[in-house]
């Protein structure tokens, strides 16, 4: 029963994380793009901390409680974790690229969003050129991080596919 509540949790939260990455790399960055200044500000406003909340919340769950499941699922035998046990191996990649997009999500998008809404409300009270260049710019490195976190889900989603199935 732990097993099959992880596993919901998990695939749940899987799928909460990879559809903010989703979101934010095939529709609000492209569409950052073509907004004038202040539509794009509006939008940093209202938008990223409700983002970067739910990716938060749920890269976070979907990290904690994958790492519980493969536990309870090797039912506390360290072994198949070994780089000789196919499963564990799979299992084992699949953390290590769980762990470095979600540090990257956390270290990057988050912060370049936070970094964004700041800027933005900075803008308010002093509106100049060189704040816009900076929001362009941090809006590139969000795209990235973005792009890059949604890549190493990709990857992690085929290394546990490959462990449950094959």
């Amino acid at each position: 029963m732990l097993n099959a509540v992880l596993a919901w949790v998990h695939i749940f939260a899987s799928i909460g994380w990879m559809g903010a990455a989703m979101i934010l790399v095939m529709v609000i960055s492209p569409l950052m793009k073509h907004l004038s200044p202040q539509t794009r500000s509006e939008l940093v406003v209202k938008m990223y901390p409700r983002l970067t909340r739910y990716v938060t919340a749920f890269a976070t769950i979907a990290l904690i409680s994958g790492f519980l499941l493969a536990y309870t699922m090797a039912g506390g035998n360290h072994g198949v974790f070994s780089p000789s046990n196919t499963w564990g191996l799979r299992i084992m990649v699949s953390l290590v690229i769980a762990i470095a997009a979600y540090l990257i999500a956390m270290g990057v998008v988050v912060r370049s969003s936070n970094m964004m809404l700041k800027l933005v409300e900075n803008m308010k009270k002093d509106p100049d050129k060189d704040t816009h260049n900076k929001l362009i710019a941090l809006q590139k490195r969000l795209r990235f991080g973005g792009m890059t976190v949604f890549f190493l889900l990709t990857l992690t989603l085929v290394f546990m596919v490959a462990a449950a199935r094959l």
